[in-house]
């Protein structure tokens, strides 16, 4: 050993002699994401840092007043950030009807007449979650299938993408949607052959029944945001960048809760006076879903005569300029082709104005995307926000939406990195899951939890086990600027960790979704301990 190494050698132990630390972590593998030592087997934490990471043992005999865990034989990963939730709705959706994970219309049915029968003083029945693509059938529910539940009360039931609601034809009769009710921009009321509403409306014609729905209050609000954090410590996640666009108003409520969570919350379009980088971003839609076939596509869909809607505003061109100004960071909801090519000419307008800003804007899920215009978030620092389990849910769909030929642009996460963009991995819940070891298998696999995949699925999109690694941890850092603070597990990185009980970086993938949370650590907190 030369001399060099040997000063290193004892100045670290000067520095653990002189700072005892609170947390050690032994009996362990790690798996860094720092390049200059993948992976270690000891991990110290002094108060919300990390103190020491590596392979030596820690001479802990002035050090009363630290921990040890014996993790024995566990593994530690940076923090897993889900960097596309809507978490007040992943609390709601504990406290409310679930409806998702039926698997048809008549188990949908009978799950929401058991709550009103659990519930019968009910002025109102509100769920979420129904979605036919796991129906045999496939077939939209309708304002008479919830009429057999209730010709008392509104019922509305919300697709698990949140672009779509059905109601019953009491809650068309209190919101006055008749057959002259026109369809609002952005917005389709669907209609029956004789031109009737028949209870689904698509994206923004859900607006129309939500006067029915009374208004949460601050604190319903606050402890569905609570819940969420917790469910979500306890699946794995430190942290999340919050999707929901919310008024300026309810983002200072959530940031002054003890949530020992890391939340990276996004902004309504009129709020961005109040975005800061780093902290708080804008979220706005350029189009709605695949599914409800309100995406916006190039070409007609191939079950339907159109070709989706557009929710992005004409000014969008002066509203980037005005944004760009300020520092200001925002992402977009574009799942369709054309969604994406309307986001992507917008952003490229607004670039060439400000080539030197470090804006590191973001497309929400960038579904559907042709090869021309995915080697733009490349040329465009664009940044690729996805969701692994919407492929292995949606390739049961897709190709109805899509049609066959199409679906070689659909859901590309590998082409993206392979072009050069980061991308983030994020769940959509309550849409979906909101579970890191589904989203990790998703990536890794392109097969459905039953290990399914259909043909032309493109499973040379599959991910490799780093780059799954990546877009929940070090590439979600980049993406709210904070790099330098987590992402990877470094000295003097803020100490967010997560712990499973199998080696996701090896095991076979049929066993991934086995894997169990073990800890979660947030800022140097135990957040969540299994047992």
């Amino acid at each position: 050993m030369n001399q060099f190494n040997v000063f290193i050698l004892s100045f670290l132990s000067f520095l653990l002699s002189a700072v005892c630390p609170d947390k050690v972590f032994v009996n362990t593998k790690i798996y860094t994401l720092n390049e200059s030592m993948p992976n270690a087997s000891v991990l110290a934490i002094k108060a919300d840092k990390i103190h020491y990471i590596g392979n030596n043992s820690i001479d802990l005999d002035q050090c009363s007043g630290t921990k040890v865990y014996d993790l024995e034989g566990s593994y530690v990963y940076p923090g897993f950030v889900d960097s596309h939730a809507h978490l007040r709705g992943v609390g709601f959706r504990e406290l409310n009807l679930d409806l998702s994970n039926t698997f048809s219309k008549e188990e949908m049915l009978a799950r929401t007449n058991a709550y009103l029968a659990k519930n019968p003083n009910s002025a109102l029945l509100v769920g979420r979650g129904w979605i036919e693509k796991n129906w045999a059938n496939k077939a939209f529910p309708t304002r008479f299938d919830l009429d057999s539940i209730s010709n008392e009360i509104p019922i509305i039931l919300e697709r698990a993408d949140g672009h779509a609601v059905v109601v019953n034809s009491v809650a068309l009769q209190r919101a006055n949607i008749t057959s002259t009710t026109k369809n609002p921009s952005g917005g389709e009321i669907e209609r029956d052959e004789n031109g009737e509403p028949n209870g689904l409306l698509i994206d923004n014609a859900q607006k129309l029944v939500m006067p029915l729905i009374p208004t949460v209050s601050r604190k319903e609000q606050e402890d569905a945001f609570v819940l969420a954090t917790k469910v979500y410590a306890s699946r794995g996640w430190t942290g999340t960048h919050d999707a929901d666009a919310l008024p300026i108003k309810d983002v200072l409520s959530y940031e002054k809760l003890d949530l020992n969570f890391r939340v990276h919350f996004s902004l309504t379009k009129n709020d961005y006076l109040f975005c800061k980088q780093g902290q708080r971003s804008i979220k706005i839609y350029a189009d709605g879903a695949l599914g409800s076939r309100g995406a916006a596509l190039l070409e007609s869909y191939e079950d339907k005569d159109s070709r989706g809607l557009v929710l992005l505003d004409s000014d969008i061109d002066s509203y980037l300029r005005k944004i760009a100004m300020r520092n200001c960071q925002i992402q977009i909801h574009a799942i369709g082709d054309r969604g994406n090519q309307m986001v992507l000419n917008a952003y490229e307008k607004a670039y060439k104005d400000f080539p030197k800003k470090d804006l590191r804007w973001r497309i929400e899920h960038a579904q559907n995307v042709i090869e021309a215009d995915r080697k733009r978030f490349a040329e465009l620092n664009i940044i690729a926000s996805m969701q692994p389990s919407h492929a292995i849910g949606d390739l049961h769909f897709a190709e109805d939406r899509l049609g066959f030929e199409r679906l070689s642009n659909a859901y590309t996460w590998k082409s993206f990195i392979d072009d050069g963009v980061v991308v983030v991995g994020g769940s959509d819940a309550p849409v979906e899951v909101g579970d890191p070891i589904i989203e990790f298998y998703a990536a890794v696999t392109r097969k459905d939890l039953d290990g399914y995949s259909n043909e032309g699925w493109n499973l040379q999109q599959a991910l490799s086990r780093e780059q799954a690694l990546a877009i929940f941890t070090k590439w979600p850092a980049y993406a709210i600027f904070k790099e330098d603070k987590l992402g990877t597990l470094e000295i003097g990185k803020l100490a967010d960790i997560t712990i499973f009980d199998q080696d996701i970086m090896t095991i076979p993938n049929e066993d991934i979704l086995a894997t169990k949370v073990v800890m979660t650590v947030v800022g140097g907190k135990i957040v969540y301990i299994n047992g």
